[in-house]
């Protein structure tokens, strides 16, 4: 698993494209690997990070309250799930979790800071598409997430 996650990160970070963005939409990664039965642990971390990212981007408070609550409940529910599943020890789930969703928000920054320089904002069209894809994908389930992480 870990070795998949590893593989699917770089093989993110060196597809780069012409607009300088080093990850693919959300939208086009769960095409591709939908049938891949351990696809939905990425969407966590895309998710948590892509969130946490948005948090940045944003000067609404209580929006940035709601994305900063979002991300660390999804964190925490895929740290419960990779434990349960993988039959990993709670300190190796979070550890896999927090480098991974760290790797990824690390990329959103750098994609973010070429993006901001090139026209005024921070948040890629990749990152908005993110955004939306993450309320569709999680958004039903959201409600139980939260309650869970408290």
């Amino acid at each position: 698993m870990k070795k998949l996650l590893g593989i699917i990160v770089l093989g993110l970070l060196l597809s780069g494209n012409a607009f300088g963005q080093s990850m693919i939409s959300l939208r086009a990664y769960v095409e591709k690997n939908k049938n891949n039965k351990d696809y939905e642990y990425y969407i966590y971390y895309r998710c948590t990070a892509v969130y946490t990212y948005a948090t940045r981007s944003t000067t609404d408070e209580e929006l940035r309250k709601e994305l900063m609550e979002s991300s660390r409940a999804i964190m925490s529910f895929s740290m419960k799930a990779l434990s349960r599943t993988m039959k990993l020890d709670t300190e190796t789930a979070i550890q896999r979790v927090s480098d991974h969703v760290e790797l990824i928000h690390e990329i959103y920054i750098t994609d973010g800071y070429e993006h901001h320089s090139k026209t005024g904002s921070y948040l890629a069209p990749y990152m908005k598409s993110d955004i939306i894809v993450c309320g569709e994908l999680l958004g039903p389930v959201m409600e139980d997430i939260l309650k869970q992480n408290k």
